[in-house]
């Protein structure tokens, strides 16, 4: 980990510039506003910029989102539909070691690694896919549906790799790719379950489960970065 990156052991060191950047969201500043005056007025890195851009939001959002959240037994006899990159890149930064961080609305996120940077590699990601299943079978859903952005290259593979392994754990489900991933995740209304921490998607769902938060926690637990219990605790 290079010396401008946010170590979790050091993530006090932005425990300020999380707090007035959370003070100015709640505030009625807008987001580019107050990034903008904290990123000046701390000197961020362009990672401490996206702990805050990603993981932290105006109380009335977050409270809102974390209302959402539901269970594992809630889980159980659902249609469950998965945003396929956003659970596999957070599960694969998670699992390497990675910092993966709980923001102020409970989900957890990557910051790290960008979508469009996304390259397929069959052994590790017939390994994450294998993860992944594991886990969904034990939450025991009625049906899975993973949904993957067509225009991020490569897929199409991972859909048809995600299809060959639920055959294998013999899942109910199915993967496929989209032109509008958000779109067919954000409409789940009813007892329709959405495994995502993407803002966009989790704003409109009805019912949130943080699949990837589910996994690292028992898998690899000392990669999560809890930035509420470090420094929002006193005003969370």
């Amino acid at each position: 980990m290079g010396s401008g990156e946010v170590a979790v052991e050091s993530i006090g060191e932005i425990c300020d510039a999380v707090i007035d950047y959370k003070y100015l969201l709640n505030r009625g500043y807008s987001v580019k506003s107050s990034i903008q005056i904290v990123t000046a007025r701390y000197q961020l890195n362009k990672l401490q910029y996206a702990v805050l851009y990603r993981c932290i939001h105006p109380d009335s959002e977050a409270y809102s989102i974390r209302g959402k959240i539901v269970s594992v037994k809630d889980v159980e006899e659902a249609y469950l539909l998965i945003d396929g990159y956003n659970v596999l890149i957070t599960v694969d930064s998670g699992i390497v070691g990675e910092p993966v961080f709980i923001g102020d609305d409970m989900l957890l996120r990557d910051i790290r690694k960008s979508y469009r940077k996304f390259k397929y590699d069959n052994e590790v990601h017939s390994k994450l896919i294998d993860l992944i299943l594991k886990y969904v079978v034990e939450l025991k859903p009625k049906h899975v549906s993973i949904i993957l952005d067509e225009q991020i290259s490569y897929s199409g593979e991972l859909a048809s790799a995600f299809r060959d392994k639920i055959k294998n754990y013999n899942i109910l489900g199915d993967a496929y790719t989209t032109r509008k991933t958000d779109t067919a995740l954000s409409g789940a209304i009813g007892d329709i379950v959405v495994a995502s921490s993407d803002i966009v998607v989790v704003r409109r769902a009805s019912k949130i489960f943080d699949l990837a938060r589910y996994i690292i926690e028992r898998e690899k637990p000392e990669s999560i970065v809890d930035i509420v219990n470090q420094c929002l605790k006193h005003t969370a």
